[in-house]
């Protein structure tokens, strides 16, 4: 394994050179595109009548500005929260006239699709018209995630010559341990329970009976959610909307005679209908000059403050990633922990919202976050827990101490378990003709080396420090849901839950997104219900471009970075994947304690 990550590190490295001029050229190109578009909103305005145009192609981010933002103006992409908060606004804007949107291709979660629906469906609330067009519903992107977020509208169009993928649900994954038998390689794995299946695909040639009823539990509840509304946005029964699901995909025509599509046409088509709904003068404005122009909503001034921190990515030790192309997103414990910090000590702050979106990591990493959320609260601030698409194992263990959790009906969370082990790698070697031999002082030095089993005692005592693990992670669970052990233990045990059902379980509050979250901030703070407030992000901005380059120029391991910029292109990602897969290998397994998902 290690030769595997040295030889993929290897190419990588050879194309740093290429990578350090691309990434120059993306720094000025990001920045300049940034200061064009605010010169043009400036300058242009809005039209008196705007069609307010969404497309998911050029997809969204959820996160704080920061160094990653300096190439949104390339990318097209658009922050979840602005876009989500810019809709309610433009709803009561008279300069609004109606809403495009544009689907079929784009990443698109469970959770996303349901953030945005609300919002849309808030949006039609005003009276103004809300349209979608795709060219196809699956050939871009998930076909039935995006015709789930179509269904919110008032009319869909569908392309003659697109399809209509509503087809459900899959989740799959690859079971490599007859792989690493052929390879003589050994996974020794111990896992706290049954139900935590990150590391099955290391040990078994396909998924367990447990974990299979677990996924399958979470599949039957996205589309439980899926049917019903549905089928109340198109005048179905949920029955019938069950029946479409098992019997597509469909052809245009199809889509049209069983009224799941409004209008088979083009995309100028589209565009002149929802311009005509619209009423005289519309014009179409793309929804993220819109929010440029709109910016955060006013003046921060004398307004109650509420503090908004991420937590995205697997959560580490250190400093977090930005997500920008010098560094993966993560959730570091020491960004993290400072950022409440910073806002508990604050005296304008009155309540933090803390936004989740994570599939968990290192245990050590997420109960230093854990403590950092008691000791807010300790603070007299109270914590509010937003979770996104993916809050589990290490993800639910930073949200258990607050006060309330939010979470979309369709965002997967829990897996309140823990995994470990090690790849034990010698026969490997062995076969290929190398032999490792080396010296130690103390008889446990080498406890995590990937070239040795552990010996009896070593397992014995590895064993304990995962129950340990445990105990504390349901124990901690326990303690914040106001849960005796037992009852958290009945939830535990690895087991994943979609939000609405970890709402019924007591693992969460209240099913929503950024705006029920910040109408609870809003109410824990002992604020009116209808009172404005500013969002402020902790920790605060610096400059971005010098943070940008002093990462870059900083960073020894310069290869690394410019492999996050070909990942993020789309350029190799075979050789990134299989790059990080490696490294997923061969680091401490202590990193990946809290993992939900590989």
């Amino acid at each position: 394994m290690r030769l595997l990550l040295f030889l993929l590190k290897c190419v990588v490295g050879i194309l740093a050179t290429l990578g350090l001029l691309v990434v120059a050229v993306a720094l000025v190109l990001g920045l300049a595109w940034r200061n064009v578009e605010s010169w043009k909103s400036a300058e242009v305005g809005q039209p008196d009548n705007a069609v307010l145009v969404l497309d998911l192609a050029k997809g969204l981010t959820d996160g704080p500005p920061g160094p990653a933002a300096t190439f949104g103006g390339l990318t097209g992409e658009t922050n979840l929260r602005r876009l989500v908060l810019g809709l309610e606004a433009a709803a009561d804007d008279p300069r609004v006239g109606g809403l495009l949107l544009r689907l079929g291709a784009g990443e698109l979660s469970m959770a996303r699709a349901q953030q945005l629906r609300r919002a849309v469906l808030a949006f039609r609330k005003s009276g103004k018209p809300v349209q979608a067009f795709a060219a196809s519903f699956g050939e871009g992107g998930d076909g039935t995630l995006h015709y789930y977020l179509a269904a919110a509208a008032d009319r869909i169009t569908l392309q003659p010559s697109g399809n209509l993928d509503l087809v459900g649900f899959t989740l799959d994954q690859p079971y490599a341990r007859a792989l690493l038998d052929e390879w003589d390689v050994k996974a020794r794995i111990y896992r706290r329970e049954e139900y935590k299946g990150a590391a099955e695909p290391l040990t078994f040639e396909e998924m367990t009976q447990p974990v299979r009823e677990n996924l399958q539990g979470l599949l039957d509840s996205w589309l439980g959610q899926l049917t019903a509304d549905v089928a109340r946005d198109r005048g179905l029964t949920q029955a019938a909307v069950r029946g479409l699901v098992d019997g597509g995909p469909y052809l245009p025509a199809e889509a049209l005679k069983d009224r799941l599509v409004d209008a088979l046409g083009y995309r100028d088509e589209a565009e002149a209908a929802i311009l005509k709904a619209a009423g005289s003068g519309a014009e179409l404005e793309p929804v993220r000059d819109y929010l440029s122009a709109r910016g955060d909503g006013g003046s921060e001034d004398g307004l109650p403050r509420i503090a908004v921190i991420y937590g995205q990515g697997p959560v580490t030790l250190g400093e977090s990633g930005d997500g920008s192309p010098f560094g993966g997103l993560s959730m570091g414990a020491d960004t993290v922990s400072e950022a409440f910090r910073e806002a508990a000590a604050d005296p304008t702050v009155r309540a933090i919202l803390f936004r989740v979106d994570s599939p968990g990591g290192s245990y050590a990493a997420s109960d230093t976050i854990w403590r950092a959320v008691r000791q807010a609260k300790e603070a007299g601030k109270p914590v509010v827990v937003s979770m996104g698409a993916l809050a589990a194992s290490g993800g639910y263990f930073v949200s258990a101490a607050a006060d309330r959790i939010i979470a979309e009906p369709g965002t997967i969370t829990g897996s309140i378990g823990v995994v470990s082990g090690k790849i034990l790698t010698a026969g490997l070697w062995h076969d290929l003709g190398v032999n490792w031999s080396g010296v130690q002082a103390g008889a446990n030095a080498g406890f995590w080396d990937s070239t040795r089993d552990f010996t009896p005692q070593q397992w014995a005592r590895f064993t304990g420090f995962v129950d340990a693990a445990y105990a504390d992670f349901v124990g901690k669970v326990a303690s914040g849901r106001k849960l005796s052990v037992a009852e958290a233990e009945a939830v535990a045990g690895g087991r994943v839950w979609s939000g609405a059902d970890a709402a019924q379980h007591g693992l969460v509050d209240g099913l929503g997104g950024y705006r029920a979250a910040i109408d609870a901030a809003r109410e824990l703070a002992g604020l009116p219900r209808d009172s404005e407030v500013a969002l402020v992000d902790y920790p605060k901005a610096g400059n971005r471009l010098e943070r940008l380059l002093r990462r870059f120029l900083s960073d020894s391991l310069l290869a690394t970075r410019v492999a996050g910029l070909l990942r993020a292109s789309g350029l190799l990602p075979p050789l990134t994947q299989a790059a990080g897969e490696a490294q997923l290998l061969s680091q401490d397994p202590r990193a990946n304690l809290l993992r939900a998902v590989r």
